[in-house]
């Protein structure tokens, strides 16, 4: 069991308005706070195994130092919980800058952004399953399913899931015997292809737009014994 989340965009508070009412400026500026705060508590009260980040989470050049505090205090709490953090990130979330200047706890992995990395989550020190992750450079968006060729394989025969960011190639992604692909990039959440292979956007938490309608939030996914 997992939680599929991304596009807090912390940096961008709600726009749109042609006013904002006095009373209501500090809830606004708050709400992409909150809003991603609710994701980490759903992680914990779930009991989920991990939490996969598929990008645009934080622009830190842009949300300021206060965002960076906020994140870690979330994944301390994840961390106190025994749930682990994989993080495929952005453009916008720019590990090739950040990364050495934002150093993250143990539980929480930033995928590479030359290569896909392949990861094995274990549950009470056995394999659970295998994680192949991305990471896009702040100058190269990914199309997902044709970024770094024939990387995107599993390997073996545990349960494969694919986090990325960026546009999708579904034909490509259809041929990968990959089961889960935990996509981000897109706020109005989706789900693509069908069958053995599901290709899904979790959207943002919210809508930030009058135009960004719908529901927002996160996905929980839950995998049973038959691989279902």
């Amino acid at each position: 069991r997992f939680v599929h989340a991304g596009d807090f965009h912390l940096e961008r508070p709600p726009g749109g308005l042609a006013e904002v009412p006095e009373h209501l400026r500090v809830t606004i500026g708050e709400a992409p706070y909150r809003a991603a705060e609710r994701v980490f508590d759903t992680a914990i009260k779930h009991r989920v195994d991990f939490l996969l980040l598929a990008g645009d989470v934080v622009a830190p050049h842009i949300a300021g130092p206060r965002s960076v505090v906020f994140l870690n205090e979330q994944f301390a709490k994840l961390a106190d919980a025994g749930i682990r953090v994989y993080w495929a990130g952005s453009p916008a979330d720019d590990f090739d800058r950040w990364a050495d200047l934002w150093p993250l706890p143990d539980h929480v992995y930033r995928f590479p952004t030359d290569r896909v990395e392949r990861i094995i989550h274990h549950r009470a020190g056995e394999p659970l399953l295998q994680i192949l992750g991305s990471s896009s450079g702040r100058l190269s968006e990914q199309r997902i399913g044709r970024t770094h060729g024939s990387a995107f394989v599993a390997d073996g025969d545990l349960f494969a899931v694919a986090v990325a960011h960026g546009a999708v190639d579904s034909d490509s992604l259809a041929r990968r015997p990959i089961p889960y692909w935990a996509l981000g990039g897109e706020h109005a959440r989706r789900s693509l292809l069908g069958g053995t292979v599901t290709a899904h956007y979790c959207g943002s938490p919210q809508g930030r737009t009058p135009d960004e309608t719908g529901p927002h939030g996160c996905t929980l996914v839950q995998v049973d014994d038959e691989r279902r």
